[in-house]
């Protein structure tokens, strides 16, 4: 086969499909030029023809719209990687801006104030070890002699005032639950007073603990819990009443003397 007929391969299937057509003919051609050509050649030659007529517009087709949309699908695919790329960008930006914001944020003091403001504090009444509670008097609703504050010590969230045994609540949502001790005082019952409002806020529930010259040594625990909403700040503190009174040295609790502070009453308080 010459260079120029082969050179026509460049062009593909078109090429390929031209290649059998042009043989095709030649050897048509050459039958056609003896004395006595073979008609049953001549058939196949022709038939030959057409067949690589066929597979050259076949093949040409394919190649063509094949190549197009191959290509068509290979700028779809650049376009998407362009716009995820941009995408990409775009959230580091954001990203950058966010933490930008929040360095801000953390910096602000009003923030400060909102952290401090939230959480849970627990006030507790604490004596040393081996220190029994204390006397307490009968029949009148007397203070509980808080003395300490664990969790959230900001005044933000409340303000404790250990010497008198009270704190204040600013406006806001509480959930308050608390416990007292007593020793051998019968009935007894705790509650959390509202200072501001001079009422009780909470009313624990009733306990009973032996009375005073019986032979039964028992002690009592009243519990208390609720909700309290607040407009304004407000004063409180926890009290308790006994049926009977004596101020022997542990009827607000007995020493339980296990090498750590003996608590007698608490409250937890968690801001809503």
């Amino acid at each position: 086969m010459n260079e120029p007929l082969t050179n026509i391969l460049n062009f593909g299937a078109i090429g390929l499909g031209f290649i059998f057509m042009y043989l095709a003919y030649k050897y048509f051609s050459e039958e056609q030029k003896k004395e006595k050509p073979n008609d049953r050649l001549i058939n196949v030659g022709i038939l030959f023809m057409l067949t690589g007529a066929l597979i050259s517009v076949f093949l040409g087709y394919l190649e063509f719209f094949g190549n197009k949309n191959s290509k068509t699908v290979t700028d779809e695919v650049l376009k998407i990687q362009k716009e995820i790329s941009r995408i990409d960008s775009i959230n580091k930006v954001l990203a950058e801006r966010i933490n930008d914001e929040a360095k801000n944020v953390s910096a602000d003091p009003s923030i400060k104030t909102i952290k401090q403001s939230i959480g849970i504090a627990i006030i507790k009444e604490v004596q040393p070890t081996g220190q029994h509670g204390g006397g307490l008097s009968g029949d009148i609703w007397r203070i509980r002699k808080l003395n300490t504050i664990e969790g959230n010590k900001s005044p933000n969230f409340l303000k404790f005032n250990p010497a008198n045994h009270t704190f204040l609540l600013p406006k806001g949502k509480y959930w308050i639950k608390g416990v007292a001790e007593t020793y051998n005082n019968g009935s007894n019952r705790i509650r959390l007073f509202n200072l501001t409002d001079n009422t009780p806020e909470i009313v624990g529930t009733n306990a009973y603990s032996a009375a005073i010259g019986s032979s039964d040594r028992s002690t009592g625990k009243s519990l208390l819990s609720g909700l309290v909403e607040l407009k304004f700040e407000k004063a409180f503190r926890l009290e308790q009443r006994t049926e009977k009174g004596n101020y022997d040295g542990n009827r607000t609790g007995i020493a339980s003397k296990f090498d750590a502070e003996e608590v007698y009453a608490q409250l937890e308080i968690i801001k809503l």
